[in-house]
Protein backbone atom coordinates (compact mmCIF):
# COMPACT_ATOMS: atom_id res chain seq x y z
CA UNK A 1 0.00 0.00 0.00
CA UNK A 2 2.88 2.32 0.90
CA UNK A 3 4.66 2.05 -2.54
CA UNK A 4 1.09 1.96 -4.44
CA UNK A 5 0.64 5.52 -2.69
CA UNK A 6 4.00 6.50 -2.97
CA UNK A 7 3.81 6.01 -6.54
CA UNK A 8 0.44 8.33 -7.09
CA UNK A 9 2.71 11.10 -5.32
CA UNK A 10 5.24 10.87 -7.73
CA UNK A 11 2.57 10.73 -10.79
CA UNK A 12 0.73 13.57 -9.27
CA UNK A 13 3.84 15.86 -8.87
CA UNK A 14 4.79 14.83 -12.46
CA UNK A 15 2.01 15.46 -13.68
CA UNK A 16 1.33 18.78 -12.37
CA UNK A 17 5.23 19.93 -13.63
CA UNK A 18 4.11 18.83 -17.03
CA UNK A 19 0.72 20.57 -16.48
CA UNK A 20 2.54 23.53 -15.31
CA UNK A 21 5.08 23.81 -18.08
CA UNK A 22 2.59 23.31 -20.65
CA UNK A 23 0.98 26.29 -19.00
CA UNK A 24 3.81 27.85 -19.58
CA UNK A 25 4.47 27.05 -22.97
CA UNK A 26 1.20 28.09 -24.04
CA UNK A 27 1.53 31.43 -22.44
CA UNK A 28 -0.44 30.91 -19.09
CA UNK A 29 -0.07 31.99 -16.16
CA UNK A 30 1.58 35.13 -17.56
CA UNK A 31 -0.67 38.00 -18.71
CA UNK A 32 1.11 40.90 -19.82
CA UNK A 33 -0.55 44.16 -20.00
CA UNK A 34 0.88 47.77 -20.89
CA UNK A 35 -0.08 50.11 -17.88
CA UNK A 36 0.29 54.36 -19.03
CA UNK A 37 1.95 55.75 -16.20
CA UNK A 38 0.41 59.60 -15.25
CA UNK A 39 4.40 60.36 -15.38
CA UNK A 40 5.77 62.74 -17.99
CA UNK A 41 8.62 64.34 -17.42
CA UNK A 42 8.31 67.80 -18.71
CA UNK A 43 12.31 68.00 -19.80
CA UNK A 44 15.19 65.25 -19.27
CA UNK A 45 14.91 63.00 -17.12
CA UNK A 46 16.94 64.02 -13.99
CA UNK A 47 19.29 61.62 -11.85
CA UNK A 48 16.20 61.26 -9.11
CA UNK A 49 14.50 59.67 -12.34
CA UNK A 50 17.39 57.53 -13.61
CA UNK A 51 17.55 56.33 -10.00
CA UNK A 52 14.09 55.23 -9.98
CA UNK A 53 14.21 53.63 -13.35
CA UNK A 54 17.22 51.70 -12.47
CA UNK A 55 19.96 50.42 -15.50
CA UNK A 56 19.19 50.61 -18.82
CA UNK A 57 18.68 47.46 -20.29
CA UNK A 58 17.96 47.87 -24.06
CA UNK A 59 17.36 50.93 -25.84
CA UNK A 60 15.89 51.07 -29.50
CA UNK A 61 17.82 52.33 -32.37
CA UNK A 62 16.88 56.07 -32.41
CA UNK A 63 17.66 56.43 -29.23
CA UNK A 64 14.27 57.55 -28.41
CA UNK A 65 12.74 54.39 -26.48
CA UNK A 66 14.53 52.12 -23.68
CA UNK A 67 14.07 49.87 -21.25
CA UNK A 68 14.88 49.41 -17.47
CA UNK A 69 15.64 46.67 -15.19
CA UNK A 70 12.68 44.91 -14.38
CA UNK A 71 10.99 45.15 -10.96
CA UNK A 72 9.62 41.54 -9.25
CA UNK A 73 6.62 42.34 -6.46
CA UNK A 74 5.25 38.32 -5.37
CA UNK A 75 4.22 37.19 -9.15
CA UNK A 76 3.94 40.77 -10.76
CA UNK A 77 7.00 41.95 -12.75
CA UNK A 78 6.85 44.79 -14.35
CA UNK A 79 9.84 46.35 -16.79
CA UNK A 80 9.60 50.34 -16.95
CA UNK A 81 10.00 51.85 -20.68
CA UNK A 82 10.46 55.21 -21.54
CA UNK A 83 9.68 57.28 -24.69
CA UNK A 84 11.81 60.88 -24.83
CA UNK A 85 11.01 63.18 -27.47
CA UNK A 86 14.71 63.55 -29.45
CA UNK A 87 13.60 65.66 -31.68
CA UNK A 88 13.90 69.80 -31.43
CA UNK A 89 9.68 70.29 -32.40
CA UNK A 90 6.58 68.57 -30.85
CA UNK A 91 6.81 64.78 -31.91
CA UNK A 92 4.20 61.48 -30.51
CA UNK A 93 6.12 58.67 -30.38
CA UNK A 94 5.39 55.03 -30.22
CA UNK A 95 7.19 51.31 -30.34
CA UNK A 96 6.31 48.06 -30.70
CA UNK A 97 7.47 45.96 -27.62
CA UNK A 98 8.37 42.23 -27.44
CA UNK A 99 9.01 40.74 -23.97
CA UNK A 100 10.49 36.86 -23.85
CA UNK A 101 12.09 34.26 -21.98
CA UNK A 102 12.88 31.03 -22.55
CA UNK A 103 12.26 29.00 -19.16
CA UNK A 104 13.44 25.73 -18.90
CA UNK A 105 15.10 26.38 -22.70
CA UNK A 106 11.26 26.67 -24.31
CA UNK A 107 10.49 30.10 -25.82
CA UNK A 108 7.80 31.80 -24.78
CA UNK A 109 6.43 35.17 -25.44
CA UNK A 110 5.01 37.31 -22.12
CA UNK A 111 3.74 40.61 -23.94
CA UNK A 112 3.71 41.59 -27.26
CA UNK A 113 2.38 45.02 -28.28
CA UNK A 114 2.48 49.07 -28.49
CA UNK A 115 3.50 51.65 -26.11
CA UNK A 116 2.79 55.39 -27.37
CA UNK A 117 3.14 59.07 -25.78
CA UNK A 118 -0.20 59.48 -26.12
CA UNK A 119 -0.02 62.66 -28.34
CA UNK A 120 2.90 65.03 -28.77
CA UNK A 121 5.86 65.61 -26.34
CA UNK A 122 7.92 68.87 -26.10
CA UNK A 123 11.39 68.53 -26.84
CA UNK A 124 13.05 66.37 -24.35
CA UNK A 125 9.94 65.43 -22.89
CA UNK A 126 9.74 62.05 -21.88
CA UNK A 127 7.01 59.51 -20.96
CA UNK A 128 7.09 56.44 -18.80
CA UNK A 129 4.99 53.58 -18.97
CA UNK A 130 5.49 50.23 -17.20
CA UNK A 131 5.22 47.23 -18.95
CA UNK A 132 3.25 44.50 -16.68
CA UNK A 133 3.43 40.21 -16.78
CA UNK A 134 0.94 38.88 -14.05
CA UNK A 135 1.73 35.07 -12.81
CA UNK A 136 6.00 35.11 -13.57
CA UNK A 137 6.84 34.35 -10.84
CA UNK A 138 8.74 31.08 -11.82
CA UNK A 139 10.78 32.67 -14.26
CA UNK A 140 13.85 34.50 -14.10
CA UNK A 141 14.31 38.16 -14.26
CA UNK A 142 17.88 37.75 -16.18
CA UNK A 143 16.02 35.23 -18.66
CA UNK A 144 13.81 37.85 -19.77
CA UNK A 145 14.34 39.64 -22.83
CA UNK A 146 13.09 43.04 -24.07
CA UNK A 147 12.95 43.93 -27.92
CA UNK A 148 12.05 47.62 -29.08
CA UNK A 149 11.38 48.62 -32.50
CA UNK A 150 10.42 52.52 -32.89
CA UNK A 151 7.47 53.24 -34.81
CA UNK A 152 7.43 56.57 -36.62
CA UNK A 153 4.51 58.74 -35.53
CA UNK A 154 4.87 62.08 -36.61
CA UNK A 155 2.74 64.96 -34.97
Amino acid sequence: MGAAFLGAAVFGGVSLATSANEDLAHGFPPHPTAVQSPDLVGGPLTAEDRQRLGKQITVSSDGSVAAYTPLRDGDLVTIPVTLTNLFDAPHALQADIQVDASPNGQPVNLYRGTVSSDGPLGSDATVITDISVQGAHSIPLDELTVTIRPVDRQS
